[in-house]
């Protein structure tokens, strides 16, 4: 729910070092996006999806060596051009 992500992304703003967390809150966003998605509401999708992108690309620049963060940024761009197409069809 968005409560629930909502708590998890204050947790995380509280502790922004801590990529764990911050993970965390990007996998939660996914999986909303994903049901979003499924339902047809793919503009809500997008936005999880660049909310997700956005928390990548903040642990990239923590971490540009990471290889799970190049992967995690890799995945949010493929899910938000993906959210781009569908809404272009």
């Amino acid at each position: 729910s968005d409560r629930h992500i909502n708590g998890m992304a204050r947790v995380a703003a509280e502790f922004p070092m801590n990529a764990e967390y911050q993970r965390a809150v990007a996998a939660a966003r996914f999986d909303v996006a994903s049901v979003l998605a499924m339902l047809g509401r793919t503009r809500e999708a997008l936005e999880q999806h660049e909310l997700t992108l956005a928390v990548a690309d903040s642990l990239v620049a923590k971490d540009p060596k990471n290889e799970q963060f190049q992967s995690d940024r890799g995945s949010s761009l493929l899910n938000v051009g993906d959210m781009l197409v569908r809404l272009s069809a």
